[in-house]
């Protein structure tokens, strides 16, 4: 409403479609932005915190537990999935006896459920600091009176 009130009668058009194609690219910038965010940081915890829970167990049984979470896909696309039911179905199958294996399982679900918590938890934080910024941005605007009625058209000569 404040864009359109500053502007001319005659250019309300215009600047209401700069508005909304201003604010669609900024929708697409921002998933953007915060989808690389959350994908970054969401596979740094699990990497760091998979990693040394795993780290004393054999590359068969490690290899079991992961399966095809935190692998390529064969396009560049990593997946950070962990299926636990999956998990102690290969696990039964190459160390049905070893308990630190089956308990390793319990680990790394926990690892990706905290990474997943800490990801989302870092786009609210960033999301509240953005919303701060644009909450201070505003306040300094000046204040622009808005237009009670649209004046007449110009008499057509």
């Amino acid at each position: 409403l404040v864009m359109e009130a500053a502007s001319e009668p005659r250019e309300t058009g215009v600047v209401t479609a700069a508005a909304t194609c201003s604010r669609l690219l900024g929708q697409v910038i921002g998933l953007a932005l915060f989808g690389t965010l959350f994908a970054t940081s969401l596979s740094q915890a699990i990497a760091r915190g998979v990693g040394p829970e795993l780290a004393p167990l054999p590359p068969a049984v490690r290899q079991s537990i992961i399966g095809d979470a935190g692998t390529s896909g064969g396009e560049g696309i990593v997946s950070v999935a962990f299926d636990t039911a999956a998990a102690r179905r290969r696990v039964a199958e190459v160390a049905p006896h070893d308990p630190r294996a089956h308990a390793a399982i319990e680990r790394v679900h926990r690892e990706f459920q905290l990474a997943f918590t800490g990801a989302v938890s870092l786009l609210f934080r960033v999301g509240i600091g953005l919303a701060v910024l644009a909450f201070i941005i505003t306040a300094f605007m000046p204040a622009v009176q808005l237009r009670r009625a649209h004046a007449p058209p110009p008499p057509l000569e």
